[in-house]
């Protein structure tokens, strides 16, 4: 009998490679045709234990979804719908998209062993994204059940992202619940959402969209007084314009005094998607000569799993 936890439903355990490109990165573009509508001759299986809605700017309605042929106000930036039938955010109930056990890739925490939850649905498309696959792909699973599955894996490090992990309300049931339990729990959060819901025991690593990523007027400026010492604030660099522009909120904001540590990363190069612009990689010893200039003490971080594993490897 097999006992690993991370045998069960929705654990992520083969990583899925990708497909190298002329230029050393690699490209989604096999994601754009496996997202295609599918077609009459056969059923599309895209990893085991999620469901997948593909078409883009629209909400399908899939059957087995409990709130098939019912389901108002569908939201065509996120993909899917949160609410129930009567319009009320069912409580014990998320939008999933995959459950990992990695090694933790980014923020002050990077190297460390770490338990991933990755929700489905984001509102923003910015352009540098690499996990578009999560805008629609998922489904709904229940709290308790999600709790059970990442409590059976041994790591006290846990990380709640998307997508955007706060669209969510009930994210926070999930989040008490694991704090509650022991676990160290991360938010990975864009900054266009409301962080003062966040339990004050968890740590959020906040991303503030330089100009580049498309989605600069999307930060909600009432986060930085929510800012505290154990959380931290990211900021996707891909060009000098991106850099002046972080380096002037750093400064502006006193960032370095608000939070534990500011993260600056070059962008990837990332290919154009069904819903993303793409954009062009940021040569990283680039980026290190800028920061140096700058002579504040900025974190330079790389994307750790990116480096272990090919850099769209999904489950890692």
């Amino acid at each position: 009998m097999n006992n690993d936890p991370r045998s069960k439903p929705g654990v992520v355990l083969n990583a899925q490679k990708r497909t190298r490109t002329s230029t050393g990165f690699y490209s989604h573009q096999h994601l754009k045709l496996a997202r295609l509508p599918i077609p009459p001759s056969g059923p599309r299986i895209l990893r085991r234990g999620s469901e997948s809605i593909p078409t883009p700017r629209r909400v399908s309605r899939l059957a087995g979804d409990p709130y098939h042929g019912a389901m108002p106000d569908s939201n065509v930036e996120t993909g899917f719908q949160t609410t129930g039938p009567d319009g009320s955010e069912d409580a014990g109930v998320l939008r999933l998209n995959e459950i990992f056990h990695s090694i933790q890739g980014e923020s002050t925490r990077a190297g460390e062993p770490c338990v991933f939850i990755r929700l489905a649905g984001c509102h923003l498309r910015c352009s540098w994204c690499d996990t578009e696959y999560a805008f629609r792909e998922g489904r709904r699973r229940p709290v308790a059940e999600i709790l059970e599955e990442v409590l059976a894996i041994d790591c006290g490090l846990v990380e709640i992202t998307g997508g955007e992990p706060l669209l969510q309300k009930t994210v926070h049931v999930l989040e008490r619940a694991l704090l509650d339990a022991g676990r160290t729990v991360m938010f990975e959060t864009s900054g266009a959402c409301d962080i003062t819901a966040c339990d004050p025991r968890s740590e959020i690593i906040m991303d503030l969209k330089p100009p580049s990523s498309g989605e600069c007027d999307r930060n909600l400026d009432s986060n930085i007084e929510a800012l505290r010492p154990h959380h931290e604030v990211k900021f996707v660099i891909g060009d000098r314009n991106d850099f002046d522009w972080s380096i002037e909120r750093v400064r502006t904001l006193a960032l370095l005094d608000r939070c534990r540590a500011v993260l600056f990363s070059p962008v990837f190069e990332q290919a154009q998607g069904l819903e993303i612009a793409g954009a062009s990689g940021l040569p990283p010893g680039r980026l290190a000569e800028w920061i140096l200039a700058s002579g504040l003490p900025i974190r330079m971080q790389m994307q750790l799993h990116k480096f272990i594993w090919e850099p769209t490897t999904r489950g890692v």
